[in-house]
């Protein structure tokens, strides 16, 4: 379901500029692999414990947020 709402977004011409971060526990590389075939923009395993999970988030705010240059 997951894979679906992705190529969804990344297919609808008023969405696909927006990146997509998948944020998930999964560290598979068979799931890697399908979050970028289908155009995910970043893909990060998700801490288990709450300090790195808010530092881990904290970076991702930073980056995207701060760093990146986006289309307008």
């Amino acid at each position: 379901m997951l894979y679906e709402v992705l190529q969804e977004i990344k297919t609808d011409p008023n969405l696909k500029r927006i990146p997509v971060i998948m944020l998930t526990t999964s560290s598979s590389r068979k799931d890697i692999d399908q979050a970028y075939e289908h155009h995910a923009n970043s893909y990060i395993t998700k801490p288990m414990e709450m300090e790195d999970f808010l530092k881990a988030i904290t970076k991702i705010e930073e980056f995207w947020l701060q760093l990146v240059r986006l289309p307008n």
